[in-house]
Formats: structure tokens, C-alpha cells, sequence
């Protein structure tokens, strides 16, 4: 049996009723708050809330659970997949597992392998850190404008909706990101 057959149960989402998250506008009033959110208003993110929601409603999937089959096309060139990693110095950070062509481009090179801030490039290191906490602590999806690497050696602004993922069950261990560059890659 193949990991995308295997369905292991997902943890509910802490801190919300089940019917939280159970619209596009409910989650977009859940997921304001201190990491800077814009809300979902980008129509590739509303595409990527939409399919979470779809997808996985009142629980927080693994990265086992994501089907890139389910996903929608034009979402998995925006996509990192990343994971809890150690950084060497007994602490924890967050490592990118599978990341989509856009992206990569955007950085310049692969980021498998790579720490996930690498996938930011030059991003104020309080925006992310502040993103990230806020799906640690809250467990649900939200969103950060930032800038990233263009493809070009500059800089342009993105906007980023950052999903919980959890295969432990009782924590945040994983982050599914879609990148959402302001200026399309040709």
C-alpha cells in the first residue's frame, strides 16, 4: 500500500469548534491576528483555503494526507511542503521536504533539503518566525505579505497562506505553504 492510500487520522483543530473553519469568511476572520494577516483575498490563496477546507475541514491533515492528485493545478508550482528538523545546535527548525518549480525558480536553486526560510529569501525573519508561531500555537491556516527573491537577483512582494500540518497528533510538526509572488513568473 502506497503513502497516499494510507489515511491516518488527522487532530482535530485546538482551540475552535469544528465549525470554525467552516467557510472562507469564518476563516478569514480566524486566521486575523498578530502574524499581520491581509486575510484571503488573493485569488490563488482563496483557491488554496477553499481546497483545505474542502479537503480537510475541521482537522489538521500529515503531510501523508496531501494528494497532489486533489490539489488544484495551478497551486502545486506555489507549494513547499516542510517538516520539523533539527538545526544542529540541540534546537528546532523547520526543514523544506518538497517545494514546487515557481518557487524553486524564485530562489534559484532546489530547496529540498534546505531550511524553509530559504523558500523567503531575504524575508524580515520576524514575519516568518511571527507566521510560524501563529500556526504552532493557534493550529490554523494564515497568511503573511513579504518579499522574495524575484529570479532576477531582486526583490518582490509575495503573499504566503501557511497551513498546520500534524502527524504527531498533538502538535504542529509540518507547514504547507503556498507562495503567492505578485508578479507572474514567465
Amino acid at each position: 500500500m502506497n503513502s497516499f492510500s494510507q489515511r491516518p487520522t488527522a487532530v482535530p483543530i485546538r482551540g475552535s469548534r469544528s465549525d470554525a473553519l467552516a467557510s472562507p469568511s469564518s476563516a478569514r476572520r480566524a486566521t486575523r491576528g498578530s502574524a499581520g494577516q491581509a486575510g484571503w483575498a488573493r485569488p490563488r490563496l482563496a483557491r488554496a483555503q477553499a481546497w483545505w477546507l474542502g479537503a480537510f475541514a475541521d482537522r489538521i491533515p500529515g503531510r501523508r494526507d496531501l494528494d497532489p492528485l486533489s490539489m488544484p493545478v495551478p497551486l502545486l508550482p506555489l507549494a513547499v511542503v516542510a517538516e520539523r528538523c533539527h538545526d544542529g545546535t540541540g534546537g528546532a527548525d523547520w526543514c523544506v521536504r518538497l517545494a514546487g518549480t515557481i518557487v524553486c525558480e524564485r530562489a534559484g536553486r532546489e530547496l529540498r533539503g534546505q531550511r524553509f526560510r530559504a523558500a523567503f529569501g531575504d524575508i524580515a525573519p520576524q514575519q516568518l518566525d511571527g507566521a510560524i508561531t501563529a500556526i504552532v500555537a493557534h493550529s490554523r491556516p494564515t497568511t503573511f505579505r513579504h518579499t522574495i527573491a524575484d529570479g532576477w537577483g531582486g526583490l518582490e512582494w509575495a503573499e504566503t497562506g501557511l497551513f498546520p500540518l500534524s502527524e504527531s497528533r498533538d502538535r504542529v510538526d509540518g507547514l504547507l505553504a503556498f507562495i503567492d509572488p505578485d508578479q507572474p513568473h514567465s
